[in-house]
């Protein structure tokens, strides 16, 4: 193998690993407020009403 394929071997396995670990540091835990909370089960109690209505 030259070297222009072992540089763009480098450059590829650089880019996915990267990808990876931007992704695995950017995926967090949702942290919500208690009426961040309610509003959710709230919507979701809706969307459960309308559901039935509809069946």
């Amino acid at each position: 193998m030259n070297i222009t394929i072992l540089l763009l071997i480098f450059c590829c396995l650089a880019v996915v690993i990267g990808s990876i670990m931007t992704i695995r540091k950017s995926a967090k835990k949702f942290i919500l407020t208690d009426a961040q909370k309610k509003k959710i089960q709230q919507r979701e109690s809706e969307q459960q009403q309308k559901d039935k209505r509809q069946k």
